[in-house]
């Protein structure tokens, strides 16, 4: 068998996506642990560190700069509190979203973009989406990625066919996490989207792990590619985490 990943900026098998029926809200999870998830997905849970399967950690919160296209880097932050809730601030506005509570959203493509980006396409939602009964197919192990040397070089793909979470137009898609064999880490999320009112080949790619807190990895860079062109970066200078908090951080607008 050939186990080079074809058209070495997507990698894995052909793309799907199915409009369907409003999918469900689903109550959101509590945290993970190793006997929810599949045997295979175990290793991958265990590269995250501890993070997703302890309490005390629940948010992440990130800043650094958002470069989109050829354009210079501006200021953004941001906070994840596992499990699914998102809040953003640079590109001179504020984004909230909750996937318990956030209605379909109208959104503009890059603020889509970037929601899904940093709520969906991630190990956080790899896994939550295992607690509401979405489990992911293994296509393979020690694929070999064209063009890419050390992290990367070689992933081990799931494919997992989950709701489109952000945007108005409901759905689902199927989605291919490519997690690096050595590591384990996620390296890539590869997928096909919808964007001004044709089908794309999209691509979120995680770099430069470093840890948190000795324990836990976090990507000190992310990149958004579609169709092969880059279309925005993110470039993380700070990191930390915590326990979630009775603050109303991430209260949505009235």
């Amino acid at each position: 068998m050939n186990r080079r990943v074809f058209l070495g900026m997507c990698g894995g098998s052909s793309f799907g996506w199915a409009q369907s029926k409003e999918v469900a809200t689903a109550t959101p999870s509590t945290l993970v642990s190793f006997g929810s998830v599949p045997n295979v997905t175990q290793k991958y849970l265990k590269s995250v560190g501890d993070r997703l399967i302890q309490p005390g950690k629940e948010r992440s919160s990130f800043s650094g700069t958002i470069a989109v296209g050829d354009a210079a880097g501006t200021a953004i932050q941001w906070t994840n509190e596992f499990p699914g809730k998102l809040k953003i601030d640079g590109l001179g506005k504020s984004l909230v979203f909750d996937l318990g509570k956030s209605a379909r959203q109208s959104l503009d493509e890059l603020d889509d973009e970037l929601l899904e980006v940093l709520s969906a396409d991630t190990p956080d939602a790899f896994f939550d989406q295992m607690q509401k009964g979405s489990f992911p197919r293994m296509l393979g192990a020690n694929f070999q990625v064209e063009g890419v040397k050390g992290f990367g070089a070689t992933v081990d793909i799931f494919q997992v066919v989950v709701p489109v979470t952000a945007r108005k137009v409901a759905g689902t898609v199927a989605k291919h996490y490519m997690f690096d064999n050595q590591t384990g880490l996620l390296f890539r999320v590869a997928y096909q989207k919808v964007l001004s009112g044709a089908a794309s080949k999209v691509v979120t790619e995680w770099n430069g792990y470093e840890k948190t807190d000795g324990t836990n990895w976090t990507p000190k860079q992310i990149t958004r590619r579609q169709n092969g062109a880059k279309k925005f970066e993110v470039k993380i200078q700070t990191s930390a985490l915590r326990a979630t908090a009775n603050d109303n951080l991430f209260a949505l607008a009235k």
